[in-house]
């Protein structure tokens, strides 16, 4: 599917990941010599009972952020701590500062359906004409179609597939 935006989105069920798809296709396209901005997410160690934290990697330098508060065991609550979320968004509005080739961002989720999140970070990328490529719950399907209005391509949970939009991207005139 073609979009009218360089904005794509790779869907998953709760439960599965996709950040292997965007580490190998950020390390590729490194590999090719572009300057790959964003995040992946990974689970820390878990306690008996509790989640593992959640943390993010930053592409551009490595930084590791957890991104979740330990509510405790019983917790039934959203665990995302809003305020690491949003010193991740200043690294990463930073690292399109000093330029990128492309964003890859680690999930278009609740935060971002309202407003936050790296919600202005993808916003910003899109406005500048940069390939961005995220991961997308199922759950969240609603509120991601209303951010992109029909102007996104969706993507198999593939990194040769990312790779090759990404490069398609690039490629493709810059609307003006």
């Amino acid at each position: 599917m073609t979009s009218s935006l360089p904005l794509a989105a790779i869907f998953f069920a709760r439960g599965e990941t996709v950040d292997d798809v965007l580490a190998a296709a950020a390390e590729t396209l490194a590999a090719e010599g572009l300057v790959v901005a964003g995040t992946v997410q990974a689970v820390g160690a878990a306690e008996e009972g509790c989640c593992g934290p959640m943390l993010v990697r930053d592409l551009s330098d490595g930084t590791v952020t957890v991104i979740s508060q330990d509510l405790g065991k019983l917790a039934t609550g959203c665990r995302l701590d809003g305020g690491a979320l949003a010193e991740v968004a200043v690294r990463l509005d930073a690292a399109l500062d000093r330029g990128a080739d492309v964003l890859v961002v680690n999930r278009f989720g609740k935060a971002e359906g309202e407003g936050g999140g790296l919600r202005s970070v993808i916003e910003r990328a899109v406005a500048d004409g940069l390939p961005v490529v995220l991961a997308v719950r199922a759950d969240h399907a609603a509120v991601w179609d209303a951010f992109h209005a029909g102007t996104a391509t969706t993507l198999p949970a593939d990194a040769a597939a990312v790779v090759r939009w990404c490069r398609e991207a690039m490629a493709a005139p810059r609307a003006a």
